[in-house]
C-alpha cells in the first residue's frame, strides 16, 4: 500500500473510497464520500476521528447525536509518515462540482455562511486520552479557504463553531 500522505496530497490522497486506504467496518452507517439527505429540513451530525492508543490506526465514529455514534472504519496507521504520535493539522472540507459547462450545485443548505446556514458546531480536538478539548482560536487555530467566495464561502471559526455554504452557481 502506497503512503496516501506522502505528497500532503498534491497527486494522491483520496476524500472518498476511490483508492487505497481507509477501511469500512461492516455496517457502518455511512461510508466517505456518501451524501447525506435533509430530515426535518435538517442534518445534523457528529463524528469523532482519533488514534486508537491500542492499535495506532486512526478511527472515525459517526452519528446524528454526539452521545451515540458509531463506527465507521479507520485508516491504518502505516499509511502515514507524519502522523506517528498525533495529527498537526486537522482539515474540513466541502467539495461542489458539476460537468463543464453547467452550474455547480449549492453546498450546505444554500445559504452563504451565516445563522440560517449549514454550520460546523462544537468541534474540538481530541487528546490523547480520547478527551475532547477545543480548538485555539482565529487566527491562531482554524483559518478558512473558499475557492470561489462568489459561490461559497466559510465563516471564521469562534465559539467552537464556523457556518459555510452558498448558493452555487458558477460554471466551470
Amino acid at each position: 500500500m502506497h503512503d496516501i500522505q506522502a505528497d500532503y496530497y498534491n497527486k494522491t490522497g483520496c476524500f472518498n473510497l476511490d483508492c487505497d486506504g481507509f477501511v469500512p467496518v461492516n455496517g457502518a452507517p455511512v461510508t466517505p464520500g456518501d451524501t447525506l439527505e435533509q430530515a426535518n429540513n435538517q442534518t445534523k451530525i457528529s463524528f469523532k476521528i482519533f488514534k486508537d492508543k491500542n492499535d495506532g490506526d486512526w478511527w472515525l465514529y459517526f452519528g446524528y447525536d454526539i452521545n451515540n455514534l458509531n463506527r465507521v472504519g479507520f485508516w491504518p496507521k502505516n499509511i502515514f509518515n507524519r502522523m506517528v504520535d498525533h495529527a498537526t493539522r486537522i482539515r474540513w472540507a466541502g467539495y461542489a462540482k458539476s460537468y463543464k459547462g453547467n452550474s455547480s450545485p449549492p453546498m450546505g443548505n444554500g445559504q452563504f455562511p451565516g445563522k440560517m446556514s449549514a454550520s460546523f458546531q462544537n468541534v474540538m480536538y481530541v487528546d490523547t486520552d480520547g478527551q475532547p478539548y477545543p480548538p485555539p482560536v482565529w487566527p491562531a487555530g482554524l483559518e478558512v479557504y473558499a475557492s470561489n467566495t462568489k459561490c461559497y464561502q466559510a465563516s471564521i471559526f469562534e465559539d467552537n463553531m464556523f457556518y459555510y455554504g452558498g448558493p452555487g452557481g458558477c460554471t466551470s
